[in-house]
């Protein structure tokens, strides 16, 4: 009886949780390659000032950059932050103050910039035999906000830039997000019961107790 009450409970429970916040954002700014969509970046609230950070450009892949005016991936925070879990393959390069700070950020993924963050591939194969494949991830823990590249693109703030090969096109360049990646808030976030969710929980119990003097009494029924 017990373990049949409290299977109900949890299920109520689950309906009251809820789930993590997460969003998706297009990558569609680009110089003379159209708006795409050509991938997308999803972003998770992890709590306690956590993102986790999905970038899918499929069917387009990454590339490796460095060593130029292109990287892999370039980003903005306003603090320093940390991160961990990068995807095999791929480095972070050191963070470097935005705007306010000293020295001004560094890194540039043409024609987007200048960006607090950047990561490369490591060894990945050329551009046209599969780059650094199409996904990258990672969370970054203690960020503050993330906020626009130092410079607007034809009037429009960037968030982030990707140096992709197109696969239809067979060409390559550096994508934009004119969005920022901030999770954005859900109506009913983790912890916070939806609608109804109360009166389902107490219902459950409620009902769970009412089948346990049914059963009792049938027994007492039977015994007689």
């Amino acid at each position: 009886m017990n373990k049949v009450i409290g299977m109900l409970a949890g299920t109520a429970l689950l309906v009251i949780g809820g789930v993590a916040q997460a969003s998706t954002f297009n990558f569609t700014l680009s110089d003379g390659h159209g708006s795409g969509p050509f991938g997308e970046v999803t972003t998770t609230d992890l709590g306690g000032g956590s993102t986790k950070v999905e970038v899918d450009m499929s069917p387009n892949w990454l590339i490796e950059g460095g060593g130029d005016s292109h990287h892999s991936f370039t980003f903005s925070t306003s603090l320093e932050g940390t991160i961990t879990g990068l995807t095999a393959g791929f480095t972070a390069l050191d963070y470097t103050n935005p705007p306010t700070g000293n020295p001004h950020p560094k890194y540039d993924n043409n024609p987007f910039g200048l960006w607090t963050w950047a990561i490369d591939g490591v060894g990945c194969a050329t551009a046209g035999t599969g780059g650094c494949g199409s996904t990258l991830e990672f969370t970054i823990s203690g960020y503050g906000d993330f906020i626009a590249a130092t410079e607007l693109f034809n009037g429009i703030s960037v968030f982030a830039a990707v140096d992709i090969y197109q696969l239809s096109s067979g060409q390559t360049f550096v994508v934009g997000l004119g969005d920022n990646p901030t999770p954005q808030q859900q109506e009913n976030p983790p912890g916070t019961p939806i609608p109804g969710a109360v009166w389902l929980f107490g219902t459950v119990l409620a009902g769970g107790a009412g089948y346990g003097r049914w059963r009792k009494k049938q027994k007492a029924q039977l015994a007689a």
